[in-house]
């Protein structure tokens, strides 16, 4: 009975006010997590006003029906590995993501789960999107995860290198380690076939140029 008396009379020690105040801090920045997450709107082909009305849209790449022959000869061409240079549209790269037979239903990763790939050519970078799925505290958070960027050349070849990602409205990119961790984490997916990863092998530049995504093969 003292004891109580005195811990009613002292208050909590240093240990449970750090505990506590730890405990609300993370409990505070999961639930924004999940807030900005699921909060990005998506926006198909909006004008530019409307654009800049919500800081962090998800804006779709252009989907509209293309000549079907023509984006299959630019498929062939670089499966191939034939030299030249090939100007692909984002409503081409679309048709070919939506022609691409979706990956076989195999876990990769337990924490991550993502769905077809959509792309969209703006302010002279490359966006590539994907409805997104992590598993969290035994619960699930979804949201659309994008990446813009450009294309730089390392020793294993031109590499997509993401300036800024967003989950929903969540900034990745100004988190480095953990935008890091998470695109690798994205990486493992089976999102692109084995084909093409081998044809991307070939290709010795790879750039926008306008409102094209250009790639050289020599």
């Amino acid at each position: 009975m003292e004891k109580y008396l005195q811990r009613a009379l002292i208050g909590p020690g240093i240990f449970e006010i750090l505990f506590g105040a730890a405990a609300s801090l993370l409990v505070g920045i999961f639930i924004a997590f999940v807030w900005l997450a699921s909060s990005g709107e998506s926006l198909h082909n909006p004008s530019t006003e409307g654009a800049r009305i919500n800081p962090v849209p998800f804006v779709a790449g252009e989907t509209t029906v293309v000549n079907r022959r023509q984006w299959e000869s630019k498929l062939q061409a670089f499966l191939e590995g034939q030299s030249g240079q090939l100007a692909i549209s984002e409503s081409e790269l679309n048709a070919w993501s939506e022609a691409n037979p979706p990956a076989a239903q195999v876990p990769v990763d337990s924490f991550i789960k993502t769905g077809r790939l959509n792309f969209r050519i703006v302010d002279g970078m490359l966006q590539v999107a994907t409805p997104t799925t992590l598993r969290l505290f035994g619960g699930t958070v979804t949201g659309q995860l994008q990446s813009r960027g450009a294309f730089i050349a390392t020793e294993a070849g031109q590499r997509f290198e993401p300036r800024e990602t967003y989950f929903g409205s969540l900034a990745l990119h100004r988190f480095p380690n953990v935008h890091r961790w998470l695109l690798a984490r994205v990486s493992r997916q089976p999102l692109v076939p084995e084909d093409v990863l081998g044809g991307w092998s070939r290709v010795s530049r790879a750039s926008i140029e306008g409102q094209f995504f250009t790639v050289t093969i020599p």
